[in-house]
């Protein structure tokens, strides 16, 4: 959920630039995913199971990457509010919010979890 804190502040007085960024990064969404298919692929030509070594080394490389990154973004510190719980009350009393965190529950986390934990026998 930070991230887009972090997306926005770079832009200063362009926020409209927004949606190019959103764009950009799915561009590299799918082209990592189109070279992660590759490297499977290419490394599992000629065995019987697919090898996914290679989507470790590249997980690991973009772990390295965005450690290197995010440490060198600047971090604003915010005045913390004195009184937190009223505030997330407050914020959970508001119809949208209430059926955002519903919807994420819902699909994010019973459907996930299904999806996730059904094992093909």
């Amino acid at each position: 959920m930070h991230l887009p804190c972090f997306s926005v502040r770079p832009l200063e007085d362009k926020p409209n630039d927004f949606g190019k960024q959103r764009c950009w990064t799915s561009i590299g969404w799918g082209s990592v995913t189109m070279l992660s298919g590759w490297l499977v692929d290419y490394f599992s030509y000629d065995k019987v199971q697919k090898d996914y070594t290679p989507i470790s080394y590249l997980i690991l490389s973009f772990m390295i990457l965005n450690l290197f990154v995010a440490s060198n973004i600047p971090v604003v510190e915010f005045k913390l509010s004195q009184n937190t719980f009223q505030n997330v009350f407050k914020l959970f009393g508001k119809l949208h919010v209430i059926s955002f965190f519903v919807w994420i529950q819902l699909s994010l986390g019973v459907y996930s979890s299904m999806t996730m934990s059904y094992l093909f026998w």
